[in-house]
């Protein structure tokens, strides 16, 4: 059987023969790194929104005949010299995936956290725009969330740029109780790039 590998960007999809579906995750990281020049290593594999691990096989998660499966490449991390550390902290992984040793570019441009060269008792976020209560729904304007782009069926964090309620029909509004307290409302979100 084969399959097709895609770039998150769709910029890049090659297709990969002589896999099976006892093929496991392992083997076919291998044949995606001769064909798109990516270590294993920097490969984050996903196929249908799930992340696919190495000790897994193609039949495990009902990898098909020509089915798409999504590559995602990790920068390579910088040659660090870091002191050794034996604590909880330092075994996690950079990576919000918990595999390989890079960071992702969410990861990134993410402001969670310290900063280098941060002064004591400031915030790291500071540089962020405020966040703005429009007055109905869950979430703020500029507020960051996990959003589904439908076109690739993948998860991205957007950052949330316009709320609106649904403006209700002419011809509803008179005696027919259309609906109850709640309203719709609507995210406008923005991907990062």
């Amino acid at each position: 059987m084969w399959i097709q590998v895609r770039t998150m960007d769709g910029k890049e999809t090659h297709r990969i023969d002589s896999l099976s579906k006892l093929t496991k995750v392992g083997e076919l990281r291998l044949k995606v790194s001769e064909l798109f020049k990516v270590e294993p290593e920097r490969q984050r594999l996903f196929y249908r929104g799930k992340q696919l691990e190495d000790d897994h096989t193609l039949f495990d998660y009902n990898v098909g005949l020509n089915d798409i499966v999504q590559l995602l490449v990790r920068q390579a991390p910088p040659p660090l010299a870091l002191p050794a550390r034996k604590d909880k902290e330092a075994e996690l992984s950079d990576s919000d995936s918990g595999c390989g040793s890079g960071q992702s570019e969410s990861d990134k441009s993410s402001t969670h956290g310290e900063t280098e060269g941060q002064l004591p008792g400031t915030s790291a976020q500071s540089d962020l725009p405020d966040l703005v209560d429009p007055g109905f729904g869950h979430y703020k304007i500029n507020e960051f969330v996990d959003a589904r782009d439908l076109n690739m069926g993948a998860w991205f964090e957007a950052q949330i740029v316009k709320v609106t309620k649904e403006t209700e029909p002419p011809g509803e509004a008179e005696g027919v109780a259309s609906r109850s307290d709640e309203e719709a409302v609507f995210y406008h979100v923005k991907y990062e790039k």
